[in-house]
């Protein structure tokens, strides 16, 4: 088992620490602005077509929340519990 570590120890001598490419911060750095632009580039057309549907849903959204109209109850059942669906009243006319 030790001749093991031994030979794993031996094998990392004379390796070297890393060194990055001279201008690798100044192409990141690049690759960052460039991408920034592209993603705010937008045509005229794009944002018509996005404040249309936008439009069109608050609008569709609107006109059914000014038409929703809730309809009355009405009942023209002449049964026995008639009266409670006119004037809700619970209890007969006990007099």
């Amino acid at each position: 088992m030790e001749n093991k570590k031994d030979k794993i120890l031996a094998s990392i001598e004379g390796i070297e620490k890393a060194q990055p490419p001279f201008d690798a911060f100044e192409k990141i750095q690049l690759k960052i602005q460039t991408q920034k632009q592209e993603a705010i580039k937008l045509s005229p057309l794009q944002w018509i077509s996005a404040a249309a549907s936008i439009a069109l849903i608050v609008g569709g959204n609107l006109f059914f929340i000014i038409s929703y109209q809730v309809q009355p109850a009405t009942s023209t059942d002449t049964g026995p519990y008639s009266e409670l669906f006119s004037d809700f009243n619970i209890y007969a006319d006990e007099n």
